[in-house]
């Protein structure tokens, strides 16, 4: 599948949708078929990744596990950072990261 195809998939709509509906466990599981689904390296491997290691970082802080959100976190943070384009997938980089940057202010 082509990474065009792949952002227009079921499968990634819905994960986005359990990502901002706050379905955490969900959201990461909808996802990575998706990211193992695109090529090995690149922005869309990058930018999936990266939702799905935010994800996994708000489940943990949910759990109890606020260190290990914070270090989710870092992860998130560097694999956008390796994004070239601002837009990835329809989603907005720079949105991704104002969230990160909000999510992190609660840690």
């Amino acid at each position: 599948m082509t990474p065009k195809a792949l952002a227009q998939s079921k499968a990634f709509l819905v994960g986005l949708h359990y990502l901002e509906t706050g379905y955490f466990w969900e959201a990461h599981e909808v996802l990575e078929p998706v990211w193992m689904a695109l090529p090995e390296s690149g922005d869309h491997r990058s930018l999936v990744q990266a939702l799905i290691q935010f994800a996994n970082a708000q489940l943990k802080l949910e759990m109890g596990r606020p260190k290990a959100a914070q270090r989710l976190c870092e992860i998130v943070r560097g694999l956008l950072i390796k994004v070239n384009e601002p837009v990835v997938l329809n989603v907005e980089v720079r949105q991704i990261l104002s969230e990160l940057d909000s999510f992190q202010q609660r840690l």
